[in-house]
């Protein structure tokens, strides 16, 4: 290839095209490399976009972007083998209009595809069916380009947003290989149905969507969860649990994946579903305390590659679009003042840190601690919250509050009081 740019985008996702529209727009000449034939094309359907930062880029996106559905009805559930315990279902109107209205099912193909158009558009170069193998440094260790399955591309910055498993970052030290407790494989399988028999299913109208997520009995009551996402004409069915979780339960995500669309209180909402597609993909749950170094001279990494994930609120798109914008801020700006340093690329990580990225990362910590230091949570703690409902709702001849108290004893005896009260504060601790 032998080319030059300003800046070299590794990876056209919402990351790295987020970068790109916004360093084409500041007049930056920039070029996107994508391992794809097209952009979009490693992904599948299915995914919520939540669209703050889109909004802020392309402020008239709703009556462009390739969207399926607004979601305007989000639950939360806790299933067990044969029961589930809905803990949040909130179908509001106010999750159509404006401010509210920020969050839709999307196909990342056509989206991504969409985005990268958007990108070009402004003037970013985009060059697909290209893999990225190593960075080049020049004499004084500095990165300045990129070697190709083309050839080599030079530039004076790089930006990697090319997804968990980002080769690159690793070669250059900038972060080492995620081990299985810090990352997720989620699995996914798209069913097409009649858009009437999705919206009866799930109580929604012609042009609206719905979010249901699950916790427990379909990951064998480990972090992770469940969820179905209604598309246009199709459901979007899918597991997510740590390697090292899939390791210790001696499960195949396939297997997972099954027996939750068979589960008795899932299965009639994907019944006569035809399925389209199955995909597996990795994802980041590294936790605040484990992000990687994410500037070094001449580089910055982005999105998943930065480990950018709210496991929490199942949140990714925002985040990656989010960070690739900041990426494209920062070089833009250290542009005008001249040099690609380290020191220099730092004003990233500042940028990171004032937004909402990375205070919602530090806000989901108490999370991962959970996760490392109390897994018993997502068992013990599951089941008896199931257990402690179904007592108090059941009908007997006792007198409602007997039959209340009864069933608070029973969840009580799980923990004892001493137990369940250093718990409570100790779960109030990690979260706050």
């Amino acid at each position: 290839m032998g080319a030059k740019y300003e800046c070299i985008v590794v990876g056209a996702g919402p990351a790295g095209s987020a970068a790109a529209f916004t360093l084409a727009k500041s007049g930056v000449e920039v070029q996107v490399l994508e391992r794809g034939h097209v952009p979009g094309a490693k992904n599948v359907s299915g995914a919520i976009l939540y669209t703050n930062t889109l909004n802020n880029l392309i402020p008239e996106f709703r009556a462009e972007a390739p969207l399926e559905r607004s979601i305007v009805r989000q639950r939360y559930s806790l299933l067990t083998a044969d029961a589930e315990l809905t803990i949040l279902d909130l179908s509001a109107a106010a999750f159509k209009s404006k401010p509210r209205e920020n969050a839709f099912s999307i196909n990342r193909r056509k989206f991504d595809a969409w985005f990268a158009d958007k990108a070009g558009e402004a003037g970013a170069v985009y060059q697909s069916g290209i893999r990225a193998d190593r960075l080049i440094r020049d004499p004084a260790g500095k990165i300045c380009g990129v070697e190709t399955s083309e050839g080599r591309v030079s530039a004076d910055v790089v930006i990697l947003a090319d997804g968990a498993n980002s080769t690159l970052a690793k070669q250059v030290g900038l972060r080492k290989r995620f081990t299985p407790d810090k990352v997720a494989l989620g699995v996914k399988e798209t069913l097409s149905l009649p858009r009437g028999a999705i919206e009866d299913r799930f109580n929604i109208e012609a042009d609206e969507g719905a979010s249901f997520k699950y916790l427990g009995e379909p990951v064998h009551y480990s972090p992770g969860g469940a969820y179905i996402l209604t598309n246009n004409d199709t459901l979007s069915i899918g597991v997510v649990l740590r390697l090292s979780d899939l390791s210790v339960k001696g499960v195949k995500p396939y297997e997972l994946l099954e027996s939750f669309k068979n589960h008795p209180r899932v299965r009639r909402l994907l019944d006569g579903g035809v399925s389209q597609e199955y995909s597996a993909h990795i994802l980041p749950e590294l936790g605040y305390d484990h992000l990687p170094q994410l500037t070094g001279d001449g580089v910055l990494v982005t999105g998943d590659a930065a480990g950018l994930l709210n496991v929490v609120f199942h949140e990714g798109i925002n985040l990656a679009m989010a960070s690739g914008l900041m990426a494209a801020l920062t070089t833009a700006a250290v542009r005008e003042n001249g040099g690609y340093s380290s020191t220099s690329l730092k004003a990233y990580n500042k940028m990171l840190h004032e937004s909402f990225v990375m205070k919602d990362m530090k806000s989901a910590m108490g999370f991962h601690k959970i996760m490392e230091e109390r897994p018993d949570y997502f068992d013990k703690l599951l089941k008896s919250a199931v257990r402690f409902a179904t007592d108090a709702v059941s009908i007997t001849d006792k007198p409602k509050n007997e039959q209340i108290a009864s069933a608070w004893k029973t969840f009580r005896s799980s923990y004892g009081w001493t137990a369940l009260a250093k718990e409570a504060f100790r779960l109030w601790r990690l979260v706050s």
